[in-house]
């Protein structure tokens, strides 16, 4: 058990980032991994074949399911201002500052790939060249994205647990997750296949469910204590 410090943010506010938080999880679970999957099959990644990239965006659900994407991204940055509103305090507001820069950095990005993948399906469909064009995508979203993921999973997952906000092994899910997905980066341009990354993107996804849950359980206990009794709170 560890000490959990005060919160200055009312329940409903961390209630609302803390829902955001699962119905972003549910939409890229649903319409990212499983639902391309069952219409296309195995996505590519670090291909150059021109008939591989085409035979896969050559299904137009496809870009159907990319809409998906832009409220998901809304969403996991309204999951990053209530972690923000938790852990912006005293010796971890600089760390809580940059995981809500990478966050805010990284909504363009999310919006940009699935822009991306839309227009790949649009261009497969049409006869056109899709190895540029996918080459972009696949740089920008299989490699560069990774990156900022990693920044704010890390560095949230200082600050929250420095404050004594959410529990202590939280800091090493964290750290490991953001590592992971840190190490993502070098796969396409070392030739790794693209199911080495899958531990650092489940470990990603199973961050942003757990954060999720960690602030609505917070938002919880906060809303059965008055005002001036919001202190001590225990985490295990």
């Amino acid at each position: 058990m560890s000490d959990i410090g005060p919160v200055t943010v009312s329940p409903r506010a961390l209630r609302v980032s803390g829902f955001a938080g699962l119905v972003a999880v549910a939409l890229v679970v649903t319409c990212v991994m499983v639902a391309p999957q069952i219409v296309a099959g195995q996505r590519v990644s670090g291909t150059v074949d021109p008939q591989l990239i085409r035979a896969y965006y050559l299904h137009p659900p496809l870009a159907t399911l990319q809409v998906a994407v832009f409220p998901a991204a809304g969403l996991i940055l309204l999951l990053a201002a209530g972690l923000h509103s938790l852990a912006a305090r005293g010796r971890s507001g600089t760390l809580a500052s940059w995981g809500l820069a990478f966050t805010i950095a990284i909504v363009p990005g999310y919006l940009l790939e699935a822009a991306l993948q839309a227009a790949l399906v649009s261009v497969a469909s049409s006869g056109g060249d899709v190895l540029p064009l996918f080459r972009v995508w696949d740089v920008f979203y299989n490699s560069g994205l990774y990156a900022l993921e990693a920044g704010y999973v890390i560095t949230f997952s200082l600050a929250l647990t420095q404050e004594n906000v959410f529990p202590r092994w939280f800091r090493t899910f964290g750290v490991v997750a953001g590592l992971l997905q840190l190490a993502n980066v070098s796969a396409l341009w070392i030739g790794l296949p693209d199911a080495a990354t899958i531990p650092g993107n489940l470990g990603m996804l199973s961050w942003l469910l757990i954060a999720s849950l960690l602030l609505l359980r917070r938002a919880n206990d906060e809303g059965r204590l008055p005002l001036r009794a919001r202190t001590g709170l225990s985490a295990s």
